[in-house]
């Protein structure tokens, strides 16, 4: 979500205005300082803000450098893929570049140390912001796509819709069986390149129809609007 909305926002309207950028860091951070200061906790024990936060002006970067032009942000989107790739896949160059500087003393919300937390926390989901800018710039089209195949008549547009959902569904149960099912530790070492099947899958088929698009579960969208503080406080 921090790659997609954002990505949306910056290609719709080009702000990257000090104020907007300083509004976002001080809605994700506020609450978090706060309570790390009143009860003496490290900030990376709240470590989705520290990851948010780190992936946001990854994307402000990305999306500053491609400017509001969707094929030179999507350059510079697989830019920034090869650029996570090298850090988070090839040996050393992770340590080489952001671990040698972090405290390797086991603390409160890292008990193998600074250094390991972050690399395992952003190693989890090293690909999860580049995946949701590749939706955010490729949304228009996708929504032309279900538009035109809506129009279709008579069967020809459930036959489309179908074919696509079964293709989705039979790449989401290998992946339910053969990954999801594996121990927790074996699971996350294969995650950062799965987890866009069961994704794939579960966006298609919430916007396979008009009708299914028209509906949602309120009190869903009323906690979405406070996920960072109920996150934030289920630590206390």
């Amino acid at each position: 979500m921090t790659g997609f909305g954002n990505t949306l926002f910056f290609l719709r309207t080009g702000d990257f205005s000090p104020n907007r950028l300083l509004n976002v860091l001080w809605r994700l951070n506020l609450l978090t300082m706060c309570l790390a200061g009143i009860f003496s906790l490290p900030y990376m024990l709240y470590y989705i803000v520290p990851l948010t936060t780190f992936y946001f002006i990854l994307v402000t970067v990305v999306c500053f450098i491609g400017g509001k032009d969707e094929k030179t942000v999507r350059r510079c989107i697989l830019g920034s893929v090869v650029v996570i790739f090298v850090v988070w896949d090839v040996p050393g160059v992770y340590d080489a570049v952001l671990g040698s500087w972090m405290p390797r003393t086991p603390a409160v919300g890292a008990t193998r140390g600074l250094a390991y937390e972050w690399q395992f926390r952003t190693g989890l989901e090293h690909y999860a912001a580049a995946m949701g800018m590749v939706f955010a710039v490729s949304f228009k089209g996708v929504g032309r796509w279900f538009t035109e195949v809506d129009q279709l008549e008579g069967i020809h547009s459930l036959v489309v819709k179908g074919c696509a959902a079964l293709a989705l569904c039979f790449a989401t149960c290998p992946w339910l069986v053969e990954i999801h099912a594996l121990p927790k530790a074996v699971f996350n070492t294969w995650h950062p390149y799965t987890f866009y099947i069961p994704l794939l899958t579960f966006v298609f088929l919430r916007n396979v129809s008009k009708t299914v698009r028209g509906y949602c579960l309120g009190p869903f969208r009323s906690l979405g609007r406070v996920t960072l503080e109920t996150y934030l406080l289920q630590h206390h």
